[in-house]
């Protein structure tokens, strides 16, 4: 059997000792002469998002940087999806992330990146916990107008809702009402934000918020015994899924097209999984 050696306790000699001196004195002036390990340039992203994709923004912009130290990414929030895209089309972002379905955008390309569960929520002291489909439509119409109808308390429904064009309000008409309109008696909230301090400040209140909104402040409700969490696990059947994409120029840059690569590969993808639903290939 072969062993190992110990350490040699023998002082080195002083041909050793010049060796060395020589090796480390050609160090300091390699270094001097600017020969060193070159280092990475810092890099800056402008990343807008909607306010339904803004969660899912932060989530890959801490995740990008803390793999690559080098790299920060710069969020733009904006209140819905057309101001995200203008951003994009204007230069004054180089990438965004929105929510919903998109028409064909000229000079731009998405890709369908994360799908979110768009909750139906309600004050936490509702004593309501299930809907089933046909009831959230009647809610959402203005036909069913009162807590008592559903067993739920008392008092007059308050529907609040995004404004028209926003995704989840896109969403939630794909999935609810179809050609039927909302009710006009719904109060129209500017970004997802204030959708929810609505419903946490008003007991009467129910709205369509994107799960990764959800805090202790709302209780969402399960659609036809299926909670939200089941788009993030990858259950399926959930009725209500809000797509998001990330929107670039038609020839992303190539610092974009990066992080895009990062999204998609193993490691974003874990990031991304932890509170949504990941696009099967």
């Amino acid at each position: 059997m072969r062993h190992l050696r110990p350490p040699s306790t023998r002082q080195p000699d002083s041909r050793r000792l010049t060796r060395w001196a020589g090796l480390l004195v050609a160090a300091l002036l390699a270094t001097a002469c600017g020969t060193t390990v070159p280092t990475v340039e810092p890099v800056r992203l402008t990343l807008a998002a909607s306010s339904s994709a803004l969660p899912l923004a932060e989530t890959v912009a801490a995740g990008y940087h803390a793999a690559f130290p080098h790299i920060s990414i710069d969020l733009l929030p904006l209140a819905n999806e057309a101001a995200a895209i203008q951003a994009v089309q204007n230069s004054q972002a180089d990438a965004a992330l929105v929510s919903g379905t998109l028409p064909a955008l000229a000079g731009l390309q998405a890709s369908h990146v994360a799908n979110d569960a768009l909750a139906i929520v309600v004050h936490p002291s509702r004593p309501l916990d299930d809907l089933p489909s046909p009831r959230v439509q009647e809610i959402l119409r203005g036909l069913v107008r009162n807590w008592e109808e559903l067993g739920a308390g008392q008092g007059e429904i308050q529907v609040a809702t995004r404004e028209e064009g926003a995704g989840p309000r896109q969403v939630a008409t794909d999935a609810f009402l179809g050609v039927r309109p909302m009710t006009a008696a719904a109060r129209v909230l500017p970004d997802d934000r204030r959708l929810r301090a609505q419903v946490a400040a008003d007991p009467q209140a129910i709205a369509a918020l994107p799960a990764a909104w959800l805090n202790d402040e709302v209780r969402a409700l399960s659609i036809d015994g299926r909670g939200p969490e089941w788009v993030a696990r990858g259950w399926p059947d959930y009725p209500a899924v809000l797509p998001i994409h990330f929107l670039t120029p038609a020839t992303p840059a190539p610092e974009v097209a990066a992080l895009f690569s990062f999204m998609t590969s193993q490691r974003g993808q874990r990031i991304i999984n932890q509170r949504y639903g990941l696009i099967q290939p």
